[in-house]
C-alpha cells in the first residue's frame, strides 16, 4: 500500500491563497488519517539543481521536491490547488493521471502523484528533471517530464485508463475532471468516479 502521507511542495518563500488554503483543507478533511507534510527550501534534502532552481525558478525545485518526496517516503503528492473531494482507493504502487485526450504531448499531469518509497518510476523522473536546466518553462520539469518518462516506458497514446510498465495512469475523469481551458465544474456534480480536482490556479506563472 502507498503511505498515508501527503506532501505539497511551497518552495522559493511560496505561501498558499485563499484557494490554496481552501484545497489544503480539503486534504484534512476528507483524508484524516493521512499526515501532511509540507516541504519548502528549509527542510527539503537540496541538490545542485534544486538550489539553482530556487533561485532563478522556484516551480522547477517543487517539482524536484515532489519526486524527492516521493522516492524518500512514499504517499501522494499534490499540488496547493488540488482540491480532495474522496478518499483515495487506489491500490496500485505508483499512479498519476490524464491531463488531456486529444495529443500525447504533455498528457500526463503531476499534480497528483502516488508512489511506493523508492520506486523505480519515481527515481527516473527525478533524475531527467535533476538533468534539465533548473530555468528551464516548467512545462518541462512538470507534465513534460512524467508524460516523457511514460513515452519512453511504451506509453503511445492519451487518454484511456491503463497500466504503463507498473504505472497506473488513470483517465481525466479522476484528478482532472475539466481542463485549464474549461469552466470548472461545481464539486457537487462530479462524477463517484472523480477523488480530487485540479484547479488550475497557474501561481507559477510570471
Amino acid at each position: 500500500m502507498i503511505p498515508k502521507i501527503v506532501h505539497t511542495a511551497l518552495m522559493g518563500g511560496y505561501r498558499p491563497d485563499a484557494l490554496g488554503e481552501r484545497c489544503m483543507e480539503s486534504w484534512r478533511r476528507v483524508l484524516p488519517d493521512y499526515e501532511i507534510r509540507v516541504w519548502t527550501d528549509e527542510n527539503t534534502p537540496r541538490s545542485p539543481f534544486c538550489d539553482a532552481a530556487i533561485a532563478s525558478r522556484p516551480v522547477n525545485a517543487s517539482h524536484y521536491a515532489q519526486y524527492r518526496a516521493l522516492l524518500d517516503n512514499g504517499g501522494v503528492f499534490l499540488d496547493c490547488d488540488v482540491e480532495v473531494v474522496r478518499p483515495f482507493d487506489l491500490k496500485p504502487e505508483v499512479f498519476c493521471g490524464f491531463q488531456r485526450s486529444e495529443t500525447i504531448d504533455c498528457c500526463v499531469n503531476n499534480a497528483v502523484v502516488g508512489a511506493m518509497p523508492g520506486h523505480p518510476f519515481i527515481r527516473r523522473v527525478l533524475e531527467r528533471i535533476e538533468a534539465s536546466d533548473p530555468a528551464t518553462w516548467p512545462l518541462i520539469s512538470g507534465p513534460g517530464a512524467i508524460t516523457d518518462t511514460l513515452v519512453e516506458l511504451g506509453m503511445n497514446a492519451p487518454g484511456e485508463e491503463r497500466e504503463i510498465a507498473g504505472v497506473m495512469v488513470y483517465d481525466k475523469e479522476r484528478f482532472y475532471p475539466w481542463s485549464w481551458e474549461q469552466p470548472a465544474i461545481p464539486v457537487e456534480q462530479l462524477s463517484e468516479r472523480t477523488f480530487a480536482c485540479h484547479w488550475w490556479a497557474g501561481s507559477w506563472k510570471p
